[in-house]
This record gives C-alpha cells, sequence and structure tokens, in this order.
C-alpha cells in the first residue's frame, strides 16, 4: 500500500507504482517489520496500490543477499544468480499487480451475488428505403430480417437488419396535400399541394397550422403500390426545439386533451375505402417513424375534390379523427417504401459448444456451461432448444432422425429454479449459458451438440448509428428489390456498462430492491432501461413536465439526460423519442408500483452566458490562463460533468457565485477575479450575488469569454 509520507499523485487503479516505497526500516516494505504503517484510502476510498515493479523487488532482494547467501560474490548482467533475481521480479510482479486488483474484483463479484451486473450494449436504429425494380409492377413483400449493410468506424461492416415485415413496389410519392376539416368520412377540400418527398427544412403541418379534427393530410402516387398489398411508409418530423415531447405510461391519465386518433383510408375512384394499420411508431405523425398499411384491393385512380385541381392518381389519406395535439406535428419529408431496421444480425440454427470453466464465476458450479459463437448476445432474443434423448442429435430440429426437442427459458438467476425447471442463466456479454444443475434448475442430459440456439440476435453499440445514405450493401437478396439506403443518420444504441459506471450504479441500486417507490428510485433504475441512452436522470413525484405548477397524485416526472455525444448541442444534450419511451415502459411495466403514471421528459435547460475578466500573478501565460479558465467554467457547468464532484450539476440548483470564483482561483495564475458577470436566458444577473434556475432546471453553457486585466505579484 501507499506510504502515508509519499505525496505522488496515485495511478489509476490497478496500475503500478513506478519507484520504490520506503518504509523507514532496513527490511522490505512486504514485510512486517518493514511495513510499520497501516494502509491508507484515497479520497474515494479505494485503498492505494503497492509500489511492487520488478525493478522495486530486484533491489530489495539484493539487500537482502549478503545476510541470506554471504558466499554469493558475483555480479553483472551475466551471473546465474542475477538472472534468477531478474525472472523473479518478472514473474512476482504479475503476482503483485493482481493483488492489487482483488479489491475491484471483490466488488464486482458482490455486485453479481446482489443481482447488479453491468448492463449489456443495445443496438441502434437507423430508417431504411428500398427500390424496387421496374419488373416489380406488382410490388415485392420483404419479410422482416432483410439486411443491409453499412461501413462502420473501425472499418468493419455494421449490419442492419428490419424487425417487420415491408411491400416495395416502382411507385413513386408525387403530391403532398393538406385537406381542411370535413364532416364524417367525405373527403374536405384541399388547400394546399406539395411534391411528394418535397417540404422545407422547417417542415409543413400535415393536418393544417391549427390541426383540428377532421383535417387530412393526402399522399398521391403514379401507380398501384402493391395490388392487394401493403405500404410501408416513414415520416420525418421536424427537430422540436426544447427535445421530443413528453411520454407518458400508467393508469393515470395525464392532464389535457386526449391524445390523437388517426384514420387511414384511400380514395377509391370516388369512394373512400379504410386501410388498416399493422405498425404505427410515428406516435400518431408526431415523431420520425415508421408506419405499415394493409391496403384494400382494387384501388382505382382518383381526384380529391376541392381546392386547387390535384391530378388523377392513387391518393392516400390520413385524417385526424379524434382528440388533438398538444404541440402542431410538422413533417420534413415523407419516404415511401421505407422499413426500421436494427443494428443486429440474427444468428439461426446453430449448436453450442462448451464454454471454457471460470473459477471466478460464481455460477461457476452451478452445471453445464455452454456458449454462443457470436457475443454479443441482445438480451431476450435467445431460443434454446434441447433435445430429450441425448442418443438422437438435435441437428436439424425438425429432423426425422432428432428426437424429440424442448424449449428452455432464460432466467436471471438459477438461485431461484427448481430442480425440474428448464432454464438457464445466460451474459450477454460474453454469450455464456449456464444451465442447472439439478438442484437449482434441471441439469442437462449427457451427450454432446444436443443443445441448439434456435435464433438469436448479435450487436449493438453506438457503433450500429451510421451516417446517412451509408447503407447500401444487399446483404439479403430479394427478387425485384434493387437497391437499398439509409436517408437519414442512425440513432441511439448504447455501448456496455463501463466498470466504474457499473459500481456507482450497482451499490446505490441494492438500495431500491429492484422497486421505483421513492423518486430517487425512479431515478436509479431509469438507468437501467434497456435501449435507452441515460446518463442522468431526475425524478419528481406528483411533476407532470408540461404542467410545472400543478400538483399531481399518481405522476411521477422524470427527466432524462442521455451522454453528451453531438458536440454542437452545446452541452444540452436532448434524449430522443424512443430513449424516453424505452425509460417510461421499463418504470411502468417493470419496476413502478402499480397505479402509478411515469413521464418522462427532456431536461429544460437554461443558457448561461459568462463575462470573466482576470488578474494575474506576474510572469503569467497570459493566453494560457485565459484558455484555462474558459474551458474549466464551461466543464463546471455541465450537466454531466459539472460540478464539484464532477458528476453533474444538481437539477435546479442556484448559480453560487463563490462556487464559480472558487473554480477560477483554483488556478495559480491566476491572483483575483475583479469580474465575473453572468447571463441567464439574454437576461444579466445581479453581480457578485447567487443567481436562482428554474425548478429542475440544468445549465446550457453559452458564450464564455475571459480576458487579463493586469499582472498582481503574490
Amino acid at each position: 500500500m501507499k506510504r502515508p509520507d509519499d505525496n505522488r499523485a496515485p495511478k489509476g487503479r490497478g496500475e503500478l507504482r513506478d519507484q520504490p516505497q520506503t518504509t523507514g526500516t532496513d527490511e522490505p516494505w512486504w514485510t512486517p517489520a518493514g511495513n510499520t504503517r497501516t494502509a491508507m484510502l484515497d479520497a474515494d476510498g479505494h485503498p492505494l496500490l503497492l509500489g511492487a515493479t520488478r525493478e522495486d523487488l530486484v533491489a530489495a532482494l539484493q539487500k537482502r543477499t549478503p545476510g541470506f547467501t554471504p558466499e554469493w560474490t558475483g555480479t553483472g548482467p551475466d551471473d546465474t544468480g542475477d538472472a534468477l533475481l531478474r525472472l523473479f521480479g518478472l514473474m512476482a510482479e504479475a503476482v503483485a499487480g493482481r493483488v492489487d486488483r482483488l479489491p475491484d474484483k471483490l466488488l464486482v463479484e458482490l455486485l453479481r451475488i446482489a443481482g447488479v451486473t453491468p448492463l449489456p450494449a443495445s443496438p441502434a436504429q437507423a430508417v431504411l428505403c428500398l427500390t424496387a425494380t421496374a419488373a416489380a409492377e406488382g410490388g415485392v413483400q420483404v419479410p422482416a430480417g432483410f439486411q443491409a449493410g453499412a461501413p462502420g468506424e473501425d472499418g468493419s461492416e455494421v449490419v442492419l437488419e428490419t424487425a417487420d415485415d415491408m411491400w416495395v413496389s416502382p411507385a413513386e410519392l408525387a403530391y403532398l396535400a393538406v385537406g381542411r376539416p370535413a364532416t364524417g368520412e367525405l373527403p374536405g377540400p384541399v388547400d394546399e399541394i406539395r411534391p411528394g418527398a418535397g417540404a422545407s427544412a422547417d417542415g409543413f403541418p400535415p393536418f393544417g397550422e391549427r390541426a383540428e379534427p377532421g383535417s387530412a393530410l393526402w399522399l398521391g402516387f403514379t401507380a398501384p403500390v402493391a395490388p392487394e398489398g401493403g405500404l410501408s411508409l416513414a415520416f420525418v418530423a421536424a427537430p422540436r426545439p426544447g427535445g421530443p415531447a413528453a411520454a407518458a405510461r400508467g393508469t393515470v391519465a395525464p392532464p389535457g386533451a386526449p391524445p390523437p386518433g388517426l384514420r387511414w383510408s384511400v380514395l377509391d375512384g370516388g369512394v373512400v375505402r379504410a386501410a388498416d394499420v399493422v405498425v404505427d411508431r410515428t406516435s400518431g405523425l408526431a415523431a420520425t417513424g415508421t408506419v405499415q398499411l394493409r391496403l384494400p384491393a382494387g384501388w382505382r385512380t382518383g381526384r380529391p375534390p376541392g381546392g386547387p385541381q390535384l391530378p388523377e392518381a392513387h391518393w392516400l389519406r390520413v385524417r385526424l379523427a379524434t382528440g388533438s395535439y398538444a404541440e402542431v406535428p410538422r413533417l420534413v419529408a415523407v419516404l415511401p417504401h421505407a422499413v426500421l431496421a436494427d443494428a443486429v444480425r440474427t444468428v439461426r440454427e446453430e449448436v453450442l459448444s462448451p464454454a471454457p470453466a471460470d473459477p471466478s464465476d460464481p455460477d461457476a458450479g452451478a452445471g453445464v456451461r455452454l456458449r454462443v459463437a457470436s457475443p454479443p448476445v441482445v438480451p431476450g432474443s435467445l431460443t434454446i432448444a434441447v433435445a430429450d434423448d441425448p442418443a438422437a442429435p438435435l441437428f436439424p430440429l425438425d429432423d426425422a432422425r432428432g428426437g424429440p426437442a424442448s424449449v428452455w427459458r432464460e432466467v436471471p438467476d438459477l438461485a431461484l429454479a427448481g430442480p425440474a425447471d428448464r432454464v438457464f442463466a445466460l451474459d450477454a456479454a460474453s454469450g455464456v449459458l449456464t444451465f442447472g444443475d439439478g438442484v437449482h434448475g434441471l441439469a442437462l442430459p449427457p451427450g454432446v451438440g444436443q443443445v441448439k440456439a434456435l435464433a438469436y440476435r448479435t450487436g449493438g453499440g453506438r457503433r450500429g448509428a451510421v451516417a446517412p445514405k451509408t447503407a447500401t450493401v444487399l446483404r439479403t437478396a430479394v427478387p425485384g428489390v434493387a437497391s437499398v439506403t439509409n436517408p437519414l443518420a442512425g440513432s441511439g444504441g448504447t455501448d456496455a456498462e463501463r466498470f466504474e459506471a457499473t459500481v456507482r450504479r450497482g451499490a446505490a441500486e441494492l438500495r431500491t430492491a429492484g422497486r421505483a417507490v421513492t423518486p430517487t428510485d425512479h431515478a436509479l433504475l431509469a438507468l437501467r432501461a434497456p435501449g435507452a441512452r441515460v446518463a442522468r436522470a431526475h425524478a419528481v413525484p406528483g411533476h407532470h413536465p408540461d404542467h410545472p405548477g400543478a400538483r399531481l397524485p399518481g405522476i411521477v416526472g422524470v427527466y432524462v439526460v442521455p451522454p453528451d455525444e453531438n458536440p454542437d448541442t452545446a452541452g444540452a444534450p436532448l434524449p430522443s423519442d424512443g430513449d424516453l419511451a424505452a425509460v417510461a415502459d421499463h418504470l411502468t411495466r417493470v419496476l413502478a408500483p402499480t397505479g402509478i403514471t411515469v413521464v418522462t421528459a427532456p431536461p429544460r435547460y437554461v443558457r448561461v452566458d459568462a463575462r470573466i475578466v482576470l488578474a494575474l500573478v506576474t510572469g503569467a501565460d497570459r493566453a494560457a490562463a485565459v484558455r484555462r479558465a474558459e474551458d474549466g467554467l464551461r466543464r463546471f457547468l455541465h450537466p454531466l460533468d459539472g460540478g464539484p464532484a464532477g458528476d453533474g450539476r444538481p437539477f435546479g440548483a442556484p448559480l453560487a457565485h463563490t462556487a464559480l470564483l472558487r473554480r477560477l482561483l483554483a488556478d495559480d495564475a491566476v491572483a483575483a477575479v475583479p469580474r465575473l458577470a453572468l447571463t441567464v436566458d439574454g437576461l444579466p444577473a445581479p453581480p457578485c450575488a447567487d443567481v436562482p434556475l428554474p425548478p429542475h432546471a440544468l445549465v446550457r453553457v453559452g458564450r464564455v469569454t475571459a480576458s487579463v486585466d493586469g499582472e498582481r505579484g503574490r
């Protein structure tokens, strides 16, 4: 351990010191006589590490040789005894390094026993647009599992796989038109017409500027989309200035008007016929997503009534039938023949192979351990079949030679399983499956090749958020499909949780007992939401983000802050619609008590600009001091890395004038701060006073400028 009188800054945990440790005695530091001082801890409570480099070990042994082997007088690099010392130092250095990492190892194992494991990677998503060949007149059905490829940042290929069936045809979207409200199912007059894929950068309102019930959006196609088939569309919503709209899940109805209800139909000649919605991932055209429709057979051309003269085409209509929008939606583009794809790859019909034993694994002795060939595994995607007859190999499953098989299910912990339960535990990161031992979980029958993965999905991470127009490789050949691309950049996706984050979250999560009861529980367990990018969360009971002044029983508001992965946000990271929906679903379906509604929303940011005047000590580098002051204040105010502890400033905490001054004066080159002027949302703050922020708000750092007033001696 590091001695108390060693003032050197500690290296990262798990690293070794470069210099030997002195003990104040003639004995080596690892002996009882030499280790006269007790172990010390750093500021975080972690033990300080030993200085056990090979040079330390060799030097200490050379000091002891006169007392133990006085007959050994040879020295030099060609001496046999010296070579043995160097060999011992080389081998003991690795042992000392492992000993120093024992506290981390023990902490990880204790968290695993308590049920806290690192969060696995989650896949990103992208919208794929397919183009049909001219020969595919009637349209082509593309089944789920269609794959496209895109180059990754590391040079490897990123695979995008569709989750839904879709239809693609040579038909083009030629016209977009906005219709006024109508009575009943009859079409209303059309007020505006636009090119099919065209829209301004600010977007256009699909149901008009007022979005009244009965308003409609018309889409005109040049040819039958897919007779007796379907239609796949992607709607690109204009970015919302303050981030996506709040997502509510639960039994308590949030205040406000009922949500919008849309009705889809086609104009078959002069008759309106209903179209069935298979999938709608757009929240009623309020967010970017896809819509899958099933169209009626025999769709004829027509012309919507009223307004400007519209050409004859195959017209599709979506009408706002009921409810209303809290904020009028705006669309940037409408893309035909589009489908949502995940950055994953499905592996099917794979016989599992034995996994090497890991003595440090607490489940190592539970039973048989097998592994998949392509980790990591997307959680919840693995389906396992086990042959009940060990003499009949399970390959293929439906072959007459294969014996009867049963499907086993995944559980988080084998300790809760009974002796007859057909279950297994999965480590998603390594792809290792652990089966029961006959006491906790049914033991696998003896034999080789009796366990098969019927299907699982592999992939995940931020690398799946590919750049726009890069997914152009057809990995799946479908007759009638000519090309594929992604008009928009991929979004979402999280990397596997780092060790430091698991330790910080896990120690606190043990207090929640897996249930979101208090506001702190909601904020902490929001970090575990599958598929959501969450770096921080803040929960407020009885609070709806869209109604900040009202106290609403049965509702918990959760503000979600994602990782700051986009430098263009200027320190104001905003979650996506998918992030908010994933957190709300996770808390209400799994963790929150019955009867609670969780409303997730992006944080409210307050822009803060700063003007700093510094007085420097004599001889200080002015340019470097100014740069450090500006960068330091930006970091101190950052919503994720700011604050005294570097883990983000508290939500709604006032800007303390003394804390900002203390941060600037921490630089040895700064003698004084004659002026520190703040501007909050464009309004100057009182000088030399704390600045209050709105409740539950965070700081978005704007312009920070520093200058030098003069030099002062110290």
